[in-house]
């Protein structure tokens, strides 16, 4: 039987019974579908033959618009022989075997049997460890029926252990996969039993409403069973939109609007936090939402039964102070009561916290820095000298708050639709630019002003970047930023990207139009702007300006800031150096590099991971002999590594890697890696360093070292100019000839042996030194001194000597190493009384006249002894005859 599985190969098929064939006869192959059976007119037949029939015999191919007639008519011989082959697809076989036919789930338990599953062509796929083959593979297609955060998962005590992935379409159509899990992170315990042990769960993530996954169930080995399939779409809690605490008048008017998806608002309380005896920090408002619900518009209000805007989804006595500085929350879970004191010490950070999470929160300021404590980082006013009354975030949902309309009867005031966003967005200049983040920032223009900033669209042929708006952005790390405008509901946009301080920036990139105007394929609005490949560095604040082409151009829509981590990719590696290095792949990405059984061939039992989060760095090797690379760090992750060679465009296989090792000494974390391996000095080599598991970033320190495979080094050396015996100095030079053992790396001292400092030389290298007398310093007095040169590598060390120099200064008649009385004496002895000669005539020479004589004896005399008389003549020469 030939399947799917069997696409795009060979299949052979022998003959039990070998036919007899006539000499020069022709063999027909006839080939027919016959999954309706023979039945005449369905299947596409090239002929046949009845045994000793010869001719006539007919093409029966009626489907495929071939006309009857003879085999003889198109050129066959009188013998001939058809080989009749009956293929069958097996019509659509078992629902949920292959992607094409999935079978619909929907949110909640759905039981399934995977009995009689086969394992589809679609590959096993790679999801960190605990993952298995794919093997029997089920299929599903889940369809959200509304917008939220959608979690699959296999829990289910009577069933098998499980592989589970999920894809935006069949990989056959071209679908990609979204995310997959071997087993999920308590799958141990099956969910402290809860569950089968080893159920897979996979977070897909936010799904919109009527986006349709496909999810792929299968068994870790070979063997199937029933189990349950569990999909829950959670849709992310609404947030405060608009608020109205006080109006013209009395207060008919105050309410509080969320938006967000629809959904059940039980659970969640509106809480008021200002003053009372206690101080600050006190409840003064509680609205309970139980029973409420958020419906398909995507806005709810609470208003009072005074209202005049309009009819409240609920309605209640809110009394919301507005003479002070307030804080409103949103959080789940509430246990506390009106009146609560929560900070009972004021000092802003709160001692009680009756509430399991904050969904939202913002203060309205009235006195800022003073007054009553407030207790949310996000900050609205103060509106003049009072507190806000009316305030709206704009866009709505995840804007920035603005102070609104005060006066209720203007007709700005929105509860339960869309904010009007009249006044200019909280960041129209640059000084109060909003924070943008890496990922996709909510932006609009609506009644921005222009900015006096300095605009330049020479580079990027943009636009007049009318009604601008400011974002600044932290570098996350070293790398590239890209941003992009990207939004099918945005406007004709104008971006810029520049550093310095606000008043005095520099634009360093800018787009106008990014494409060709067709919205990258419909992807985008006609024209958006994007700015990549900008280099940033950690920690640095960059300033982003967003505006329209026209005055006209202005709206919601959204920013999308990608960050690539510098070293992300095998062919962006940071360069490294022996030593320590600081590994931070928070940021970094899983590089498209493949790893596992198959790609890690060459490391067998190291434990490897599933290098998430890799990062990659270059290093040249420093000498002939082992490196050896670890991740030990008492505060390190639990790290992968990998060295690799070659071009970092198709590296492959590692030539070592390590998930855990227990040969470091320590102290190190749990679980980190170690690798060795044989390099030679010079090559580049890739080191990729990842997380061992799924979402494993964090900060590691890696240490990279290089022993030579060498022996003790040899020293030697030869030195030139050198005499037994020098008058007042001499130049030597000094060539080393020295063996390093192998350590290209091995130092050379030179210690000249004349209380100088020591020098270091190059291998082979020649160098120079004079040994002098400084008489003005050093007085009349000479030395001797052995130069020496030790060479160290990283075995040991040598040292060799060479002869020793000796010294003398002038007027050393008796070459004793000083010039005293006692040679004048010598030179007298020498000259009259036939005393012993000098080693060094020119010793006694000092008045510099080439001759050794009684005008010597009587100059070195007035130098010892009379102050103020001249220093001996030192000769141009040092050699002694």
């Amino acid at each position: 039987m030939v399947t799917e599985a069997d696409a795009n190969t060979i299949m052979t098929v022998t003959l039990t019974t070998p036919a007899a064939l006539f000499s020069g006869s022709t063999l027909v192959v006839a080939a027919r579908s016959d999954d309706q059976g023979a039945v005449a007119g369905t299947s596409c037949r090239f002929g046949r033959n009845t045994a000793g029939e010869t001719d006539p015999t007919y093409l029966n191919a009626p489907l495929c618009g071939l006309a009857w007639g003879p085999l003889s008519a198109i050129g066959f011989g009188d013998h001939h022989i058809i080989l009749d082959i009956t293929t069958d697809d097996q019509g659509a076989g078992v629902a949920g075997d292959e992607c094409a036919g999935a079978i619909s789930v929907t949110e909640g338990a759905n039981a399934f049997d995977a009995t009689g599953m086969t394992t589809g062509a679609e590959p096993a796929e790679a999801c960190g460890p605990g993952t298995g083959g794919f093997n029997d593979d089920m299929w599903f297609t889940y369809t959200a029926s509304y917008a939220g955060a959608v979690t699959v998962d296999t829990c289910d005590t009577a069933s098998y252990d499980t592989d589970c992935a999920v894809y935006t379409d069949c990989p056959g159509n071209g679908g990609t996969l979204i995310a997959c899990n071997g087993d999920a992170p308590d799958a141990g315990t099956g969910a402290g039993g809860a569950c089968q042990t080893w159920y897979s769960s996979v977070d897909v993530g936010l799904v919109a409403a009527g986006q349709t996954i496909i999810i792929r169930v299968a068994a870790y080995s070979p063997g199937t069973g029933t189990g349950t399939l569990n999909i829950t779409n959670t849709p992310p809690r609404p947030t405060i939109n608009e608020v109205r605490i006080d109006n013209p008048g009395s207060d008919t008017d105050e309410y509080f609007e969320l938006a967000g998806l629809p959904q059940d608002l039980t659970g969640l309380t509106y809480i008021v936090i200002g003053d009372g005896a206690g101080g600050s920090g006190v409840i003064e408002s509680v609205t309970d939402l139980a029973g409420q619900a958020m419906g398909a518009g995507g806005y709810w209000w609470a208003g009072e039964a005074s209202a005049t805007l309009g009819t409240p989804d609920m309605v209640g006595t809110l009394g919301f102070e507005n003479s002070d500085n307030v804080t409103h929350m949103l959080v789940e879970d509430f246990t506390g009561a009106n009146g609560d004191d929560l900070d009972t010490d004021d000092d802003g950070i709160f001692d009680v916290e009756p509430w399991s999470a904050v969904v939202d929160s913002v203060a309205l300021v009235e006195t800022p820095g003073s007054g009553d404590l407030i207790y949310s980082a996000t900050t609205v006013g103060p509106d003049g000298n009072f507190v806000p009354g009316h305030i709206e975030r704009c866009p709505d949902g995840s804007g920035d708050w603005a102070i609104a309309e005060f006066d209720h009867t203007v007709g700005t005031d929105t509860p339960g639709a869309a904010n009007s966003c009249l006044a200019p967005p909280s960041n129209d200049e640059c000084d109060t630019a909003t924070v943008a983040i890496v990922g996709v920032n909510d932006i609009y223009n609506l009644n921005a002003t222009d900015s006096a900033d300095a605009w330049d669209p020479a580079p990027c042929t943009g636009g007049d970047m009318a009604a601008d708006v400011w974002y600044s952005f932290v570098a996350p790390g070293d790398g590239t930023v890209g941003v992009s405008t990207c939004d099918t509901g945005g406007w004709d946009t104008d971006i810029s990207w520049s550093t310095g301080a606000c008043g005095a920036l520099t634009q360093v990139a800018c787009s106008g139009d990014a494409g060709d105007g067709s919205g990258n394929g419909g992807a985008c609005q006609a024209w958006y702007s994007e700015m990549t490949g900008l280099a940033v560095t950690s920690g640095e604040t960059y300033m982003i300006r967003v505006g329209g082409w026209s005055p006209a151009d202005q709206g919601t829509g959204t920013m999308t800031i990608t960050f690539a981590v510098a070293g992300d990719e095998p062919c962006d590696a940071q360069e490294v150096f022996d030593g320590t290095t600081i590994v931070d792949n928070t940021n970094a990405t899983d590089s498209s590099v493949p790893f596992g059984v198959d790609a890690d061939s060459n490391c067998p039992g190291t434990f490897l991971g599933q290098f998430d989060s890799d990062m990659w760095f270059s290093y040249t090797a420093t000498c002939e002999g082992t490196v050896t690379i670890d991740t030990c760090d008492p505060n390190g992750i639990d790290t992968d590594l990998g060295v690799y060679e070659g071009d970092c465009a198709t590296v492959d296989q590692p030539i070592a890697c390590s998930g855990d090792s227990s040969d470091h000494p320590g102290p190190c974390q749990s679980f980190t890696s170690l690798v060795t391996f044989v390099a030679t000095q010079g090559n580049v080599y890739l080191i990729r360093v990842g997380g061992w598991s799924d979402n494993s970033g964090g900060v590691t320190e890696m240490h990279i070292s290089c022993a030579p495979d060498a022996v003790d080094p040899t020293a030697s050396f030869t030195v030139s100019g050198s005499l037994p015996i020098s008058l007042n100095f001499q130049n030597v030079s000094l060539t080393d000839s020295s063996d390093d053992g192998g350590d290209s790396n091995a130092t050379r001292t030179v210690d000249w042996g004349d209380g100088s400092a020591t020098e270091t030389v190059a291998a082979g290298s020649s160098t120079t030194h004079l040994y002098a007398i400084n008489l003005p310093v050093d007085g009349p007095n000479g030395f001797e001194a052995t130069p020496s040169l030790t060479i160290t590598n990283a075995v040991g060390s040598n040292t060799a000597t060479g002869d020793t120099l000796r010294v003398v200064p002038i007027g050393d008649a008796n070459n004793d190493l000083t010039s005293n009385v006692a040679d004048m004496a010598y030179l007298l002895g020498y000259l009259y009384l036939g005393g012993p000669g000098m080693d060094c005539y020119q010793a006694g020479d000092l008045n510099g006249d080439d001759t050794a004589n009684l005008a010597d004896a009587v100059y070195g005399l007035y130098y010892l002894f009379v102050p103020g008389s001249s220093d001996p003549i030192i000769p141009a020469s040092p050699l002694c005859n």
